[in-house]
């Protein structure tokens, strides 16, 4: 067999070279991670963190597990509503309502536009529901009334029968002053929709006749006041509103009268409310 000395002096000088290597590489790998441990460990997210992330981030708009949430229920202390009837008389009365005490439906919770939509005879106090922002400073919800009514007159000839339904949505959007403290002052812009349905039967004519009023109607309004806590759950409220509501309307006849029905919606009046607002707010969730 022929050797080659040579070579494998090469040889084992490769070796040499390739194990030096390899250590070096090793202790600069390690003096990597040691160096980077401090700023790895001061940037990943503490486990408490990450759960408050996924609650909501904590402090940002909902604090805690839940959001804080609104529910209330106002009442027009003091109010004086005025309406400009639009109908079609040649003398268009205006109206003019002012009331106070508790319990009196707000125009905001009223299917009644100061009389002049004549869908009920009684007074409808609507509820709120809001969610809070912003760490207690912006309230978004909205205030719903809906009611349905039978009305039915036991006579001996015929049993006349009428049926009301009335409801309102009206979104709201409140800044809130002073979070946190006892005393918060606010200011509230509101939007919304309203209407109804009365439907009069009446079997004693001939041929028996149904006659439908249906009513719709936009209203805005702004106000503004303070909630005063007595605890942090409950507080009450009180404010100073006004709104406007424009109802519209159309009357249809079965059988159709000589000429047939008009089934556009025509203006029956312009409603403007100025009231004093009593109210309560239940607040439930983590607070401020």
């Amino acid at each position: 067999m022929i050797q080659f000395p040579c070579l494998r002096a090469r040889h084992r000088a490769n070796v040499a070279d390739t194990m030096r290597s390899l250590q070096l590489a090793t202790c600069l790998l390690a003096s990597g991670v040691v160096a980077s441990a401090p700023v790895l460990a001061h940037a990943a997210p503490s486990p408490s963190a990450s759960a408050s992330a996924k609650v909501g981030g904590g402090s940002g708009a909902f604090r805690g597990k839940i959001p804080r949430i609104r529910i209330h229920a106002d009442t027009d202390f003091f109010g004086w509503t005025h309406v400009d009837d639009e109908g079609p008389g040649p003398d268009d009365p205006d109206v003019n309502v002012v009331g106070f005490g508790f319990g009196r439906p707000t125009l905001t919770d009223s299917g009644l536009c100061g009389g002049a939509c004549l869908l009920s005879v009684r007074p409808i106090w609507g509820l709120g529901l809001g969610v809070v922002l912003l760490s207690g400073q912006i309230v978004v919800g909205t205030r719903f009334s809906f009611t349905v009514d039978g009305i039915y007159d036991d006579d001996d000839n015929d049993d006349d029968a009428t049926h009301l339904v009335a409801g309102q949505f009206v979104p709201y959007f409140r800044w809130i002053f002073l979070p946190g403290k006892r005393v918060r002052p606010y200011v509230e812009l509101r939007f919304g929709l309203g209407g109804g349905t009365m439907v009069q039967n009446e079997p004693g004519n001939v041929p028996d006749t149904k006659i439908t009023t249906n009513i719709v109607y936009p209203t805005v309004g702004a106000g503004g006041g303070a909630h005063i806590f007595l605890v942090d759950a409950l507080s009450v409220d009180v404010g100073l509103n006004v709104d406007y509501a424009a109802p519209h309307g159309r009357t249809l006849v079965d059988p159709d009268p000589p000429g047939g029905n008009d089934e556009e919606y025509d203006p029956i009046a312009n409603v403007v409310n100025l009231g004093i607002l009593l109210g309560l707010s239940v607040w439930f969730g983590d607070g401020t």
